[in-house]
C-alpha cells in the first residue's frame, strides 16, 4: 500500500471516529505510520484529504465515478446497470460499509462546511444521470418534472434493500448469503420498477432492453 493510500485509509478511519471537526492530521498520520509532509504533498491539506475520502466512500457505496449514464447505456438492460449500482453497497463487507456510513453520518450531523462534500451535494450530478436514465427508459423528455419523482422513488425503492435497513428484517426466509440476495434483489426489483412505470404512463412508452 503507498503512502498516498495508507493516508486515505487511516483519514478514513479518523472521520469516521471523530468527524472532519474532531479528527486532527496529527492522529491520521500515526494512524497511517506516515508524516504531515506527506499529507501536505498528496493532498494539500486537511480539507482536501476530507473531499478525497468522501469521493471514495461514496464510490464504494454507489459506485459513484464522474459519467455512470455512459457505463449504464453501454450495459445489455441500463436499467438493470442502474439498479446495481444501487444496491452495491449489500456487496461490501460489514465493517467496510459501517465506517461508510458512519463517515456520511458525521458530515450530515456536524457538517464540514467544505462546499461540495455533502451527500446531497455530491449526489447531485448522478441523480441528474439517474433522472436521464429514467427519461430514456419511459421515452419522455429529460425535464419532465413527473422523472423527478420516477428517480426518487427508484432510489428509495433500492434503498429499501439496503443492508443498513431494518426493514430487512421482516423478509422471510432472511437475506443469508448476500450474493445470491443481491442477485435475486436485482431480478425482483428490475421487473417491478418496469411495472411501475407502465401504470403511471398513458400510454405505456418503455424502453426494451437489448436482448
Amino acid at each position: 500500500m503507498t503512502t498516498k493510500e495508507r493516508l486515505i485509509e487511516a483519514a478514513t478511519r479518523e472521520f469516521a471516529d471523530r468527524g472532519y471537526h474532531g479528527a486532527t492530521i496529527q492522529a491520521i498520520v500515526y494512524r497511517a505510520g506516515a508524516n504531515q509532509a506527506a499529507v501536505n504533498y498528496h493532498f494539500g491539506n486537511k480539507a482536501k484529504l476530507y473531499e478525497m475520502v468522501m469521493r471514495q466512500a461514496m464510490a464504494r457505496l454507489i459506485r459513484f465515478r464522474d459519467n455512470p449514464l455512459a457505463d449504464w447505456l453501454g450495459a445489455p438492460d441500463p436499467l438493470e446497470a442502474l439498479v446495481r449500482d444501487l444496491l452495491s453497497e449489500n456487496l461490501l463487507p460489514d465493517g467496510e460499509r459501517a465506517l461508510l456510513h458512519r463517515l456520511l453520518a458525521w458530515e450530515q450531523l456536524a457538517s464540514s462546511g467544505i462546499p461540495g462534500v455533502q451527500p446531497v451535494v455530491m449526489m447531485d450530478p448522478h441523480f441528474r444521470a439517474v433522472t436521464a436514465l429514467l427519461a430514456r427508459e419511459v421515452g419522455c423528455p429529460a425535464d419532465d418534472p413527473q422523472v423527478l419523482v420516477d428517480a426518487v422513488w427508484v432510489i428509495g425503492q433500492c434503498n429499501a434493500f439496503g443492508r443498513h435497513n431494518p426493514l430487512r428484517s421482516h423478509l422471510r426466509p432472511a437475506p443469508g448469503n448476500e450474493e445470491r440476495f443481491f442477485e435475486e434483489t436485482v431480478a425482483l426489483l428490475v421487473p417491478r420498477i418496469r411495472a411501475g412505470f407502465a401504470l403511471t404512463r398513458d400510454p405505456p412508452r418503455l424502453a426494451i432492453p437489448a436482448e
